[in-house]
This record gives structure tokens, C-alpha cells and sequence, in this order.
């Protein structure tokens, strides 16, 4: 797929803008119909409002540093302990999420002034372990060294990932209108999502938030796939039509090609249809999330 190959020329070259890459990858999902990837390139692009939380990657360490004095003698910049403080204080201090733009973060790459403010209010807990009479006149956080090149590294390293991972299973001479259905065949969510955050995490968009939740699933051990789905509250019967499901695809040609077979493709469409319900109280967007980065961990697809 031309797009695809465009993407990665583009990521792989350390001197191309990301932002280029990015708005391409933009079009890229909507041509396969993510709506995952569509949201995450949006938030890379546009910065991520409080409402919705960060990928790991863009949490940043941070060390605190302070003038302190005790009113005749002035030390300027000196590192303050923060091992004292009770939580959450001492992560909020210590920790930031960088939540702006990428075109922002690039900005400030290589730069040793960035500070992060610190409020007056927690002065006084700061100054606790220094001698006595003297304490924290004014206080910030300061960014370990190469913390924002990191973020965009991190960002073009893992859409790179992402679209050499695809870029086989994408004919070049693909129609357009072919493009949505082999992306959903091969389960390119679930290789996105694997790409880029990681850990088989699942991503409920509708709900805007990123849930960062550990996949347990095994690769070919239906027991740790019904443990997951136990979990997440899928019913016993529901979990034993899902074993009766794989036992009869074991042999279909499309789990062969790297793909879900028909009979699980229709138990996750029945699962779907109880979300929101009495039956399986997740929200739909949710359940699709969970069935699909799970039953993908199982077969292996997206590694």
C-alpha cells in the first residue's frame, strides 16, 4: 500500500517532520477504518485535553529544584529531597503528563530551561528537611535530560512499528473499497494497539479515556482467555460457547491466514449485541475492546 510505504520512508528518516507523518496517519486510519489510531493521531497532533489520560510514554520524571534562604543568605537552585512527603503529593511533584502537542514538545527539545511550576502552597511541606530557619522561597520541577526528545522518539518509533507490522498484509494493488475489510481480517486494531501502547492494552475511545489494562491471555491457552473474559464479567455459558466457537475454527481457513474464523467472528458479534445490557454490563465500545484484544492474544495476531 503506497501510503503505507510513504509512512514508513518518512519514519524512518530522523530529520522528516513527525507531524508530517503524522497527518498522513491520519488519512491511513481512516482508509482502514481505526477509529483507535484516527483518536490517538488526533491527541499527538492537537495535545491531550485533562479529560483524557496520557499514554505512558508522555509521563515525564521530575527533580525538584528551589532558591531557598532564611532571609539573609540566598542559595540558589539547589536539588530538594522530596522522600518525606506523604502520597500522592510527592508522585504529583515528582511526575508530570505532558499533555501538549507534538509540534509544542518538539519546540522544547534541547532546551535546559524548561521548568514546571510548583505551587506556593506546597513550600512549606518542601522545606521540612532543611536546616533550621531556612526554607523554599520559590520551587520547580525540573525535566530529566533528553525527556521530551524521548516522547517524539517514542511516537515515531512505535507508529514505524505499527506500519511494518501491516505493511505485508496490505497488497499494493488493494482496491480502496477493500481496504476497511482486509484491515479488519488481518485485526490491524489489535497490531495498532499493540504497536503503540503496548501490553495488549485496551483503548475505549467512546469512553475518552486510555485504559492501560494488562491482557493476561496466553497465546493458544483457552484457560487463560477464560480467565480473562471471567473477569470482565463474561458469563460462564457465554465463555463455554466461545470454547465450542474456537474448537470448530480450528481448522478454517482464515484463522490459517492470520485472521478470526467465522464461528468466534459470530460470537463476538452476539457478545457485542449484550453490551449494555443485564446480560454483560460494559459499554459497547468497551466490550469491543476487551473480546477483541483478548481472542487476538489468544491466536497471536497483532505480535
Amino acid at each position: 500500500m503506497q501510503l503505507i510505504d510513504e509512512l514508513i520512508d518518512l519514519l524512518s528518516d530522523e530529520s522528516s517532520s513527525i507531524q508530517r507523518a503524522l497527518l498522513k496517519a491520519q488519512v491511513l486510519g481512516h482508509k482502514l477504518g481505526d477509529a483507535e489510531l484516527s483518536s490517538w493521531v488526533e491527541h499527538e497532533l492537537r495535545g491531550y485535553p485533562e479529560s483524557i489520560e496520557v499514554p505512558p510514554y508522555r509521563r515525564i520524571d521530575l527533580s525538584i529544584r528551589a532558591h531557598v534562604t532564611n532571609g539573609v543568605y540566598l542559595y540558589k537552585n539547589q536539588t530538594i529531597a522530596v522522600q518525606h512527603l506523604q502520597e500522592p503529593l510527592r508522585t504529583n511533584l515528582t511526575h508530570k503528563d505532558v499533555r501538549d502537542s507534538v509540534s509544542a514538545i518538539e519546540g522544547w527539545r534541547g532546551n535546559d530551561d524548561i521548568a514546571i511550576i510548583i505551587p506556593a502552597e506546597t513550600y512549606h511541606a518542601l522545606s521540612e528537611p532543611l536546616s533550621e530557619a531556612y526554607f523554599v522561597q520559590q520551587a520547580w520541577g525540573k525535566p530529566s535530560v533528553g525527556a521530551f526528545e524521548q516522547i517524539i522518539v517514542q511516537v515515531r518509533s512505535r507508529l514505524l512499528e505499527f506500519c511494518l507490522r501491516i505493511s505485508d498484509k496490505l497488497p499494493a494493488d488493494l482496491p480502496s473499497q477493500e481496504i476497511r475489510k482486509k484491515a479488519e481480517e488481518m485485526s490491524a486494531n489489535d497490531i495498532f494497539r499493540n504497536a503503540v501502547f503496548g501490553d495488549n492494552a485496551t483503548i475505549v475511545v467512546g469512553g475518552g479515556s486510555i485504559a492501560n489494562v494488562k491482557n493476561k491471555v496466553v497465546r493458544h491457552d483457552i484457560h487463560s482467555l477464560k480467565q480473562h473474559l471471567q473477569e470482565h464479567g463474561v458469563s460462564e455459558g457465554d465463555i463455554s460457547n466461545l470454547e465450542t466457537a474456537v474448537a470448530e475454527d480450528s481448522q478454517s481457513p482464515e484463522v490459517g491466514e492470520g485472521s478470526i474464523g467465522p464461528s468466534v467472528r459470530a460470537w463476538i458479534g452476539t457478545m457485542v449485541g449484550k453490551a449494555g445490557t443485564t446480560a454483560w454490563q460494559v459499554s459497547i465500545g468497551a466490550a469491543g475492546n476487551i473480546l477483541g484484544s483478548a481472542i487476538a492474544a489468544y491466536y497471536g495476531f497483532g505480535t
